[in-house]
């Protein structure tokens, strides 16, 4: 595997935000939103879903682009089972950054205004169960170390390994 180049999302001209927890590989992002779209996830706008932008550095750290999708699922409560009920959902950005799609996954809680996340770890351990639904796709937890660690400091917890979802070899 080829090392990751990024491993942070950012709120435009600040600090990393969200860490990149999720990685495609040699599928692309018509395939990952065909796939996600299916499993009821539903396009993010700023009116409809209250969807912040981040961006990823490009791969200048001044120059800084949006992702490419962003998608919200609201939380089947049955599935997780310790997250409370009020005001939460699923929410993935994703960036296509050429040979691989990466994407930064996580449980917020909404607020006005905004929202933050409140979880990434059971979030992409769940959605890499998802994922093992298709069987055209190879899901590998954990897989790559991107050194974007958060324990503690009042922050979700990242383990700051990625999945990574590649095309099954046939």
């Amino acid at each position: 595997m080829s090392p990751i180049v990024y491993n942070w999302t950012h709120k435009k001209w600040c600090r990393p935000s969200d860490p990149i927890n999720i990685v495609f590989e040699g599928i692309s992002l018509d395939e990952v939103e065909k796939f996600l779209l299916g499993q009821g996830w539903q396009p993010a706008s700023f009116l409809f879903a209250f969807a912040s932008s981040h961006v990823i550095p490009d791969p200048d750290p001044i120059n800084k682009r949006p992702q490419d999708r962003q998608l919200i699922k609201p939380i089947k409560f049955k599935k997780i089972p310790k997250i409370k009920k009020i005001l939460k959902r699923l929410h993935i950005r994703l960036w296509d950054i050429g040979n691989k799609i990466i994407a930064g996954i996580h449980i917020d809680a909404l607020r006005v205004p905004g929202h933050s996340p409140t979880d990434f770890e059971s979030v992409e351990k769940f959605f890499a169960e998802d994922c093992k639904q298709n069987s055209n796709w190879e899901v590998l937890e954990d897989a790559e170390d991107l050194d974007n660690r958060i324990a503690g400091h009042g922050q979700p917890y990242n383990n700051g390994k990625a999945t990574i979802i590649r095309r099954r070899v046939q």
